[in-house]
């Protein structure tokens, strides 16, 4: 889906292709400092290569093309070393990036025959996973599904229409409400039931919408659309304060469907919200779209930075994946006050852009793993700097948002 474009003063467009170009550089020149050894997509060297390619069809610089022909170089290299087929650290997400840079029209190598060989061994992977319950979007099936959707063919399209299938019978459904419990290898653990886009609910619903899109088991893909939708919309809690002013938890159990969530791409209200405003335009339900964007103008009014854990600007749970949730959330609906608050976390990024020191391009991410918390430079894509520069490219050119289908929006 291309993007609407958003408004910008000249100056505030200056500043934003000004602080573009800042992380392209930083990106290179902290590149031996900040070097990725991983090959992968969301944190590795794959990542970066996707960012460059963005940067070079915005701008032709040169420059930035050779470093994609490098990164890329030295990705093939590694492949060999890749355990995992997720769309985080491994095949999945190496492929779908090299296809969609491939789909931008400027590379000189033909990477068909690697994208080739990936085609044949992923598709059996994915299905193995699936039948295991396994489904998750970073770690498991549902990157690899994302992978063989984006590389669309006859062949792909049979095993995408068992991979629906296999959605269906790993699901629970009760009452017209269907849903998918966390994948866990302990049988007798009390079943949880995530509901964000990283991990979740929301991303099974998210990648339905694209398969039913490209005509893959339409008629099942909309059943399971509806009632996954039915499930979600039947968790919604009236806001709080703070980090319970949210419609939706993050995670629940059969036993207890209260939490709190936080605001970002990874979980909470602004990605539960874009992506229930999409399955109502595909179901072409007018009461559940206004629903939605009643819930979502609710969520663009939470602006204070703490009471939302807002504490850098990455993709994943920073003021950039905002902006992508936000610019989405207007193209769909047409609504102003999208716009508006995809403006306003634009240039709230300068306001996170604290560490002129020791960051790239002044940019750290914020790290809390329940026993440390500290911010950490990261050149990365989804909690790093090649992330923010590629959601800042779609803000001022939205031509150039494909990229956002790995994230599922």
């Amino acid at each position: 889906m291309k993007f609407k474009a958003l408004s910008f003063t000249k100056d505030e467009t200056i500043i934003i292709e000004e602080l573009i170009e800042s992380i392209g550089q930083s990106l290179i020149t902290h590149n031996k400092e900040f070097e990725l050894e991983s090959p992968g997509l969301m944190q590795g060297s794959t990542g970066q290569a996707l960012f460059f390619a963005y940067l070079y069809k915005w701008n032709g610089n040169q420059i930035y093309l050779d470093q994609v022909d490098e990164l890329l170089a030295d990705i093939f290299t590694k492949l060999s070393s890749v355990q995992s087929y997720s769309l985080s650290s491994g095949l999945s997400g190496i492929g779908w990036a090299i296809n969609n840079i491939n789909s931008l029209g400027i590379l000189e190598i033909d990477v068909e025959p690697l994208l080739n060989q990936l085609d044949q061994v992923l598709p059996s992977l994915m299905l193995e996973d699936i039948k295991r319950g396994h489904y998750d979007l970073i770690s498991g099936s549902l990157g690899a599904a994302l992978y063989c959707l984006s590389r669309h063919s006859n062949e792909n399209h049979d095993v995408l229409s068992e991979y629906i299938r296999c959605l269906e019978i790993c699901s629970v459904l009760d009452n017209g409400k269907r849903k998918w419990a966390v994948y866990s290898e302990n049988a007798e653990q009390e079943s949880n039931y995530d509901l964000g886009l990283c991990h979740g609910n929301t991303s099974i619903l998210s990648f339905l919408i694209k398969a039913y899109n490209n005509a893959i088991e339409p008629d099942l893909c909309k059943q399971l659309i509806q009632e996954s939708v039915n499930y979600l919309m039947s968790l919604i809690t009236t806001p709080a304060s703070g980090m319970q002013n949210c419609h939706w938890p993050s995670i629940i159990t059969d036993t207890d469907s209260s939490g709190t969530s936080r605001l970002a791409w990874c979980y909470g209200d602004a990605g539960n919200g874009v992506i229930l405003l999409e399955a109502a335009v595909l179901l072409q339900d007018e009461g559940l779209k206004e629903k939605v964007i009643e819930i979502l103008k609710h969520t663009s009014e939470r602006k204070h930075l703490k009471d939302n854990f807002i504490r850098d600007a990455c993709l994943c749970h920073g003021t950039v994946g905002l902006v992508n949730i936000f610019q989405k959330a207007f193209t769909l609906s047409g609504t102003p006050q999208f716009e508006e608050t995809a403006h306003y976390w634009t240039m709230k990024t300068f306001e996170v852009q604290t560490h002129k020191e020791t960051g790239l391009s002044g940019f750290k991410t914020f790290f809390d793993n329940g026993v440390t918390a500290e911010y950490v430079a990261t050149a990365g894509f989804l909690e790093g700097t090649a992330g923010i520069g590629i959601g800042l490219i779609t803000a001022i050119v939205p031509e150039l948002s494909s990229w956002n289908n790995s994230l599922l929006l």
